[in-house]
């Protein structure tokens, strides 16, 4: 009788277990990670907003985890051997690597990578000095420049900038690194940097030497960013660093949330649901994601393709066709 009544419970427990573990096996979420960049840095904070929003929303099943890495290159590798699921990654990197272009060029085009969503990264920010009166770009032929060090961003779109603009500048400073110093001093005339704004070290800067802002014109940020589709136009809201101060056209980088082709619809979906959900629209993320117009979604196209729940998604929602 004892033996009988052990082997009763033994059962019991067992089928108990059994059915435990499989009710866990339907509630534990789904992981999904999230590559961003080095740690602290904007785009381990845009990977951790999209998560932030993921995670805020308890009925889509998946639970969101941000993993850091050395830059959009060792992120689009993550992503294309499946080691992540998706990833924050530069416009350029993203460009040349799905058009096997630049640093790209031994590997050859990657046709599996695909666009989700994009944020306003950096964007070219020329600073002048208010005494010569600078407005736009053409007001600049002749004057002196100074920036970084050759061969970084602000540099390179700079160059870019005045290429298509058609202008000659009379000198430009930028090895010994001392631009800000030599603004501030009357030095030079004019300070160039690739910023994310609002920033509070321009404010600052404009402030202590008394600068403006200078925009571009449509027609040179449309030359530039035909000849470079990983450029993207970006505008200075009117009012940013001065009550005065109106809207400053430019163009710069793009931060773009990738995935794999094959990456499935519905946690693609689920993903831009969270950012973009009713209550949502971006609004609770830090860094902020907002809704994309219609323009931008086609210019993300022309970065990489955009996943095909992605364009379902913003073409359910009205925003491109």
């Amino acid at each position: 009788m004892i033996r009988a009544l052990f082997v009763f419970f033994a059962v019991v427990i067992a089928v108990s277990i059994a059915g435990g573990a499989r009710a866990n096996e339907t509630t534990l979420p789904t992981p999904m990670i999230v590559g961003g960049g080095t740690p602290f840095g904007y785009y381990f904070g845009l990977a951790g907003s999209i998560c932030a929003a993921v995670n805020r929303t308890t009925d889509i099943g998946i639970r969101c985890l941000t993993v850091s890495n050395d830059g959009s290159a060792q992120n689009i590798a993550d992503v294309d051997s499946g080691k992540i699921d998706f990833a924050i990654v530069q416009s350029d990197w993203l460009y040349h690597a799905a058009n096997g272009t630049s640093r790209y060029r031994s590997t050859g085009a990657n046709d599996e990578l695909r666009s989700v969503v994009a944020v306003p990264s950096e964007a070219l920010t020329i600073l002048a000095r208010r005494s010569i009166g600078a407005k736009i770009l053409t007001h600049l032929g002749g004057r002196r420049i100074g920036y970084g060090a050759p061969n970084n961003y602000a540099y390179l779109l700079m160059r870019a900038a005045v290429e298509a603009a058609r202008i000659s500048l009379s000198s430009e400073n930028g090895e010994d690194g001392r631009a800000i110093d030599k603004i501030c001093a009357g030095d030079i005339d004019v300070y160039v940097t690739v910023e994310r704004h609002l920033n509070a070290g321009i404010a600052g800067l404009m402030s202590k030497c008394d600068l403006n802002l200078v925009a571009l014109d449509r027609s040179t940020i449309e030359t530039v960013t035909s000849k470079r589709p990983d450029f993207a136009a970006y505008e200075i809201p009117s009012g940013s660093y001065a009550e005065a101060q109106p809207a400053i056209s430019t163009f710069g980088l793009q931060a773009i949330l990738i995935a794999q082709s094959s990456a499935p619809d519905q946690k693609v979906t689920e993903v831009l649901g969270a950012l973009f959900g009713p209550g949502s629209e971006g609004s609770q993320n830090h860094p902020p994601i907002r809704p994309p117009a219609a323009k931008h979604i086609e210019w993300l196209k022309e970065v990489a393709p955009l996943h095909r729940a992605a364009s379902d998604f913003y073409r359910n929602k009205g925003w491109a066709k």
